[in-house]
């Protein structure tokens, strides 16, 4: 017979007594080939056969009965089959753990050394904090302590400074022998600045 692919389905009763008469005339033999596709396909039957029927459920354990060997070789054949192909999967997916494994470790150890790392920086910034806060006092109280009001003198200068314009300024500049009082002053502020204080 033609080899389908069977399912549950609606049963026949003219299909099921013609399925039925195959067998019970001997027309079709328990060790045929459509035999064997019977039995490979149970629990499902042909498009139409009832099989909840007695004498059909007869034929249908005979024909389990008589292909009983080439349905273990089948179940025996794909599992092995199926095994193999798991077996290559599984090694895979073993070596893939395995990899990801590794990765996970290194990736553990580099976060560790940072996590150090960054445990070292914020120590730091921590001290250097300090630092900038003790400062930060030091000059406050210095400036609250300063009678000669040096701070707002500074200011003060500052403030007349930006009144010079450019021409004052280039006059400044052209001297080759400035007065001693404008040599001294500009003396005091190259080494303030930490430059040179030739003219």
């Amino acid at each position: 017979g033609k080899c389908i692919a069977w399912e549950e389905s609606l049963v026949d009763p003219k299909i099921t007594a013609r399925f039925y008469e195959r067998w019970a005339n001997g027309e079709e033999k328990l060790n045929s080939t459509y035999a064997a596709d019977v039995a490979r396909k149970l629990p499902f039957l042909p498009r139409g056969v009832d099989g909840s029927q007695p004498f059909i459920q007869r034929i249908l354990r005979q024909i389990a009965q008589k292909n009983i060997e080439a349905i273990c070789a089948d179940t025996y054949r794909e599992t092995k089959e199926t095994l193999s192909v798991k077996s290559k999967e599984v090694a895979t997916s073993r070596a893939a753990c395995l990899q990801l494994e590794r990765k996970i470790v290194k990736l553990c150890s580099v976060m560790t050394k940072h996590n150090e790392s960054l445990n070292v920086i914020q120590n730091c910034c921590d001290e250097i904090n300090l630092q900038i806060q003790d400062v930060t006092r030091s000059i406050a109280i210095f400036w609250e302590g300063d009678g000669s009001r040096a701070r707002q003198a500074f200011a003060v200068a500052c403030e007349e400074l930006k009144k010079i314009n450019a021409k004052d300024w280039f006059k400044l500049r052209r001297y080759h022998e400035p007065p001693q009082f404008i040599a001294k002053l500009l003396s005091a502020v190259c080494n303030i600045m930490q430059v040179d204080d030739s003219w």
